[in-house]
């Protein structure tokens, strides 16, 4: 059996994760945020355009 990732957050022992784009305060940059699916814990961040553009190329 694989190892799967799991929540960082230590309430939380979720081992599910979703994408969500999104914009922090103060700023006009999308960004995608990797999170936990259960709590919303972030545990990665990718600039969006990166994301798209890479997307695109598969």
């Amino acid at each position: 059996m694989a190892n799967s990732s799991k929540c960082p957050n230590a309430s939380c022992d979720s081992t599910e994760f979703e994408s969500v784009v999104g914009t922090p305060n103060n700023s006009s940059i999308k960004l995608l945020f990797i999170r936990c699916n259960s709590c919303g814990t972030v545990v990665g961040v990718v600039d969006s355009q990166y994301y798209i553009d890479a997307s695109e190329n598969i």
